[in-house]
């Protein structure tokens, strides 16, 4: 068994833990949705890219990764970033704005439309009912707050953080603090719980909060921080952090 991880408790234990949960790629099957739209997108616009398809897939993700996460100044630079996505993955510097665009929202319908929960978020979500929960989240704020509303997840939070409405996205400590804030918590009293190592782990112990890394792919990274196949198993994670008195440590095998 690994060596226990000290939960950091303040003040008063019987005050209910806070939750804060990422939401792509822990709630949400967001790189299923990414990739079912990119098959169709490859199939329909084949004639145009000068990529076989798995180089098309890699410079999509590089491209992601590089010009569009985080938070972005707005409708004119969102357009922007998903012009430089298109001509990047489809080899085409040569695409104009109008082409560009149109492709774009083509993946971005077919995105939307495979927006799907993981089985486990809702159970989870419903067995943490009256605890303080947050969503913490980077990308689009119209397109987060309407996946949130068409997957039934925002009845279950009290408060929604949004990276570009709040003006800092993870892994920067302050949208995590301004979180615990609206939630009453103090820092050392709430959980995080999230599926990227540097935005949600990383992030998490810099704000002074007790990560919880969801590795639904199986990395088996060895760390001393609480790691779950998914969330079938975090409310009774919470239950023993929340019962246990500030000077003990929880006796669980946290590699579950």
């Amino acid at each position: 068994m690994k060596e226990p991880v000290h939960f950091c408790p303040v003040g008063d234990r019987a005050r209910p833990v806070a939750v804060l949960f990422s939401l792509d790629g822990t709630l949400v099957d967001h790189d299923g949705a990414v990739s079912g739209a990119l098959d169709e997108l490859y199939a329909t616009r084949a004639p145009q890219i000068e990529r076989t398809e798995d180089d098309f897939r890699q410079a999509w993700t590089k491209a992601s990764s590089t010009t569009w996460d985080g938070p972005v100044g707005g409708e004119i630079a969102g357009a922007a970033l998903g012009r430089a996505r298109v001509r990047t993955a489809f080899g085409r510097s040569d695409l104009d704005d109008e082409i560009a665009d149109q492709i774009f929202a083509e993946f971005l319908q077919g995105y939307e439309l495979r927006w799907t929960l993981f089985a486990d978020a809702i159970p989870c979500l419903e067995r943490l009912r009256g605890k303080p929960l947050a969503v913490v989240t980077n990308g689009n704020p119209q397109q987060q707050r309407r996946k949130l509303r068409k997957l039934g997840l925002r009845e279950h939070f009290k408060e929604i953080l949004i990276a570009e409405e709040f003006g800092s996205a993870k892994p920067s400590p302050d949208i995590f603090l301004e979180a615990s804030r609206r939630l009453w918590s103090l820092p050392g009293e709430c959980i995080l719980v999230g599926n990227s190592w540097e935005d949600d782990v990383e992030g998490g112990r810099r704000a002074g909060m007790q990560p919880v890394w969801v590795d639904r792919v199986g990395r088996e990274l060895l760390t001393s921080v609480p790691v779950l196949n998914g969330l079938t198993q975090l409310p009774e994670l919470v239950e023993r952090w929340q019962e246990a008195k500030p000077e003990e440590v929880p006796g669980v095998d946290y590699q579950i």
